[in-house]
């Protein structure tokens, strides 16, 4: 699944990730006193899901069912291993 990743300014370890390349569609009630900034367009797979700690799979739900997901992970794996 191809998704657009953001990092939310006020805490860099929450991410959005969303099919949507503006972002609108994300919560900003989950980026509180900050903004949604898009880090990069990235195809998620097994591979990459392990490595930067994320379920793939509740994130394919969430995006099929809500539009957008929310999770804890590290911003600079997605940047370090996903060119």
């Amino acid at each position: 699944m191809e998704v657009y990743i953001f990092e939310c300014s006020t805490n860099k370890k929450r991410f959005g990730a969303t099919q949507d390349p503006k972002g609108d569609n994300l919560p900003k009630d989950m980026c509180r006193g900050g903004k949604w900034k898009l880090i990069k367009k990235i195809k998620i797979d097994a591979t990459i899901a392990k490595k930067v700690g994320i379920d793939e799979q509740k994130m394919q739900d969430d995006i099929n069912n809500k539009g957008w997901h929310i999770g804890e992970s590290a911003i600079e794996f997605f940047e370090k291993i996903v060119k």
